[in-house]
């Protein structure tokens, strides 16, 4: 009879982290490695151990059946609500105190709150890792990120300033669950565009739209003519006989025709 707050599977098995210690699943066999007053709400692969953040007690590593303490001075006294790892740098949520990031090689503990960084709110209450960001779930601030390339912190923003979890999905949208807000899907896109002077438009003002066959978008200009773009090349070409038409709406019709209406000039 234990409570978890999180897991870690590997070939040996899944491991959980409870209020009773690591439980360890493996070959249909429950065994239970007993921690006094645990609550163990992160697991971590960390060289050929397994480290574990607990919420009240700091970190500790956990190898077969020992756990051996892992003493940092800055954290021995905080609450750590939340973790993750990436390139041998833990980060932890600290309570009311918000970022500390521990380089498990060197030492380093570099700390990041509302006071010297972009964080927007000192209570982080989820963590989730992406290729260079750590997303942050904050507890009145919504959502912040990480860049582990400059070390900057940034907001992202949300309705809900309360976020509980993050999750990303196998296609790279990103879940967030919130207090009395509901869930939020964050999908991924990729945003291009074209202009006259780079992008082969032939007039900035773009008034019509039209999807074509043979992955083509007919494009209608204030005053440029038509534009088309090509989804295979991602190129805009110009329709050479359309001149300087305003083209107000586009039409294609079958055997390779658009029917076109021009403004002041009929269709």
């Amino acid at each position: 009879d234990a409570q978890a707050y999180s897991s870690y599977q590997d070939s040996t098995g899944i491991y959980f982290g409870t209020d009773k210690g690591i439980i360890h699943y493996h070959d249909g066999r429950i065994i239970n490695h007993q921690f006094k007053n645990a609550y163990i709400n992160g697991i971590y692969p960390y060289e050929d151990k397994l480290l574990l953040v607990d919420k009240g007690l700091g970190l500790w590593l956990f190898d077969g059946y020992i756990y051996t303490k892992v003493d940092y001075q800055e954290i021995d006294t905080a609450v750590i609500m939340s973790s993750a790892i990436k390139d041998d740098k833990l980060y932890l949520s600290l309570y009311r105190k918000g970022l500390c990031i521990i380089d498990l090689q060197t030492d380093e503990i570099k700390s990041y709150d509302t006071t010297n960084s972009g964080l927007s709110f000192d209570v982080i209450l989820t963590m989730m890792v992406t290729e260079d960001e750590i997303w942050m779930g904050t507890d009145g601030g919504g959502i912040n990120i990480y860049s582990v390339i400059d070390d900057s912190i940034r907001q992202f923003d949300l309705p809900s300033s309360s976020i509980t979890t993050l999750y990303r999905d196998p296609y790279s949208n990103i879940w967030a669950g919130s207090v009395r807000s509901g869930l939020y899907g964050i999908k991924s896109s990729r945003v291009i565009s074209f202009d006259s002077i780079s992008g082969g438009l032939t007039n900035d003002v773009v008034i019509s739209l039209a999807e074509g066959s043979s992955n083509r978008i007919w494009i209608g200009t204030d005053g440029g003519g038509i534009n088309v773009y090509d989804v295979n090349t991602g190129s805009i070409t110009p329709i050479n006989d359309s001149g300087s038409a305003k083209v107000s709406s586009i039409v294609e019709l079958p055997g390779e025709k658009l029917l076109v209406s021009s403004y002041s000039q009929g269709l």
